[in-house]
């Protein structure tokens, strides 16, 4: 584990968490985070672009999938 961080799920835990993640990094990782809204632009403020991100939105629905 990197950093981690005891909040909320607001725009400025976010940043805060983003900010501390990016500080300990030195070479361009690839990040994935699930579907909260302000990541996106946290993760830019943090990163600068020096980042391979992408956004994990799992479903918990059931889609009719039947057991074998």
């Amino acid at each position: 584990m990197l950093c981690w961080l005891v909040g909320t799920r607001t725009r400025e835990c976010a940043y805060d968490f983003m900010d501390d993640l990016a500080s300990r990094l030195v070479v361009c990782v690839q990040l994935t985070t699930d579907g909260l809204r302000v990541y996106p632009e946290a993760v830019e403020h943090a990163f600068k672009g020096n980042v391979d991100y992408g956004v994990l939105n799992k479903s918990y629905a059931d889609e009719g999938l039947k057991e074998s």
